[in-house]
């Protein structure tokens, strides 16, 4: 079907949906421009990807309510130095904030599919591998201080990714409202991950493990939702989602 799509008061007929076509198309800026659409709320709510979104951002609420609570629990069970752990704390809340900035360098470069995808691996990594740094007596405590930067690396890049994706996928105009009914996954995910904490306190390997595997289920998600701003380069390794069903 064929769509228009008003640009700074130009018009652009698209024949083609899929970035299979686009790819091949003779004019290389069509995938590009296929990505300029501005959808207001309402039209988000019909759209599949607000869903997979609302879904990826509450799979990340639950190891980010996990590692902010209890990282320091953990680590007071095992090392008896409280002057370290809080300089693990202060140097965990500096890589919060660079990550933020190296997450949103990347979106620049590669838009945001790419990023999360690299993100959830990392810190799927990290949360699989965090209840196991004590094993290592002689050196569980500079383990215990890397990990943990690493996860709260991982984690800054949903602040700086997720509002880039609500942007790319459905615009400029009513980017603040559509961002804020992604971001209600955040409450709704932080209650349940709340309570699983409390109802399973002091299993914290268990806990860590369960959300290092919901981290993959994020993987899962994001592969599914198509990031029309992909670079060319890039589309090859995404071999899912090639099809635009903002329409």
């Amino acid at each position: 079907m064929a769509t228009t799509l008003s640009l700074e008061g130009k018009s652009l007929d698209e024949l083609e949906t899929t970035s299979d076509s686009l790819c091949d198309s003779e004019n290389p800026d069509a995938y590009e421009k296929m990505g300029i659409m501005e959808l207001g709320p309402k039209k988000v709510l019909r759209c599949r990807y607000f869903y997979l979104l609302w879904l990826l951002m509450f799979c990340n609420i639950i190891p980010i309510t996990l590692l902010t609570s209890v990282y320091k629990l953990v680590g007071q069970e095992h090392i008896n130095d409280d002057t370290f752990l809080s300089t693990i704390a202060t140097l965990s809340s500096l890589f919060n904030s660079l990550g933020r900035v190296f997450w949103g360098f990347l979106v620049d470069r590669l838009s945001f599919k790419i990023p999360i995808c690299t993100m959830l691996i990392l810190w799927s990594t990290a949360l699989f591998v965090f209840p196991n740094v004590f094993y290592w007596k002689a050196a569980e405590m500079y383990l215990y201080g890397i990990v943990v930067c690493l996860m709260f690396f991982a984690m800054s890049g949903v602040f700086g990714i997720m509002p880039a994706a609500t942007r790319i996928l459905f615009g400029h105009e009513n980017m603040a409202t559509n961002y804020g009914m992604v971001f209600s996954a955040f409450s709704v995910g932080s209650i349940l991950s709340a309570l699983a904490s409390q109802y399973a306190k002091g299993a914290w390997t268990e806990l860590f493990y369960a959300s290092g595997g919901v981290c993959i289920l994020a993987l899962f998600v994001i592969i599914w939702i198509f990031d029309p701003q992909l670079p060319k380069r890039c589309r090859p390794f995404c071999f899912c989602a090639r099809t635009d069903y903002r329409r």
